[in-house]
């Protein structure tokens, strides 16, 4: 085979093959996070095991494989942003995972840190939710109801389990 010929064929097939074996990787992933997150309740070690092998599967951010390409390989800022932000999706639900299974296992402390960056990452009212009891059960009140407050910030209705939270937030907070 022709010199040039390789060398165009690695630098066209390569990537590509890369990108694959990450997609594959992300879906892998957030497969062994959402049985990890069911599994918590009745195993919290076999959770935790798993939670944390799907986090060490995607420690790489590489924004291809979240968008598409521009002209000559080139990714253009807005969807450089859209794909940090699938990442970030993505990383949140394996962070959940493995704040999950410690909070299973009450690891409370190590829980609200996983716990903590998921919400950072990927501010839904469920994980605000359980970042907050985590905290309450730490004794960080004031920090509970500020994560509730942002948790459910954009949510016209509350349902009964954010009152909850939030009046033990309150309480222990001293309020």
């Amino acid at each position: 085979m022709k010199p040039a010929l390789v060398l165009v064929l690695s630098l066209v097939v390569m990537p590509w093959a890369g990108a694959q074996d990450e997609s594959a990787a992300i879906a892998k992933a957030e497969r062994l996070a959402t049985e990890a997150l069911a599994l918590a309740a009745r195993d919290p070690g076999a959770a935790l095991v798993q939670a944390r092998g799907a986090l060490a599967l995607t420690n790489e951010f590489n924004p291809t494989v979240y968008v598409e390409m521009g002209r000559k390989g080139e990714v253009v800022e807005d969807e450089f942003q859209a794909a940090r932000q699938a990442f970030g999706q993505h990383r949140a639900l394996l962070f959940e995972a493995v704040g999950t299974a410690l909070a299973a296992g009450q690891q409370s402390k190590e829980a609200s840190r996983y716990l903590g960056r998921a919400f950072l990452l990927d501010p839904t009212p469920s994980r605000g939710l359980a970042l907050a009891r985590l905290q309450i059960a730490l004794g960080q009140g004031r920090e509970a109801l500020d994560t509730v407050q942002r948790a459910i910030a954009w949510k016209k209705t509350q349902t009964s389990e954010t009152a909850r939270v939030i009046a033990r937030a309150a309480h222990a907070a001293r309020l």
